[in-house]
């Protein structure tokens, strides 16, 4: 049994003393090679534009459809009208 344990401590301590020892050198390693943007910001703001003409023309077709998304965007009110809270009684 005493014996078992040193033996478990024995491998404990070298597989511990190597991933301490391999652990920061990833992180390295990691940072050093990560990915790096290859798009200049023109080309980017280029797809972001085409991305959103894409989704509002997918939000045009499927809004008949949805009675969740043909909800009116909130406005404020005009200088004449009051405004008045949901929980406020006037």
């Amino acid at each position: 049994m005493a014996l078992g344990a040193v033996a478990g401590w024995f491998l404990f301590i070298v597989f511990a003393g190597v991933g301490v020892v391999a652990l920061p050198v990833d992180l390295i390693k990691a940072f050093i090679y990560r990915p790096r943007s290859i798009l200049p910001k023109s080309e980017f703001l280029k797809q972001a534009r085409e991305i959103s003409v894409r989704s509002k023309a997918s939000l045009a077709r499927i809004a008949p459809a949805s009675p969740l998304l043909s909800v009116s965007p909130l406005r404020a009110p005009s200088s004449g009208e009051r405004h008045t809270s949901p929980g406020r009684v006037s």
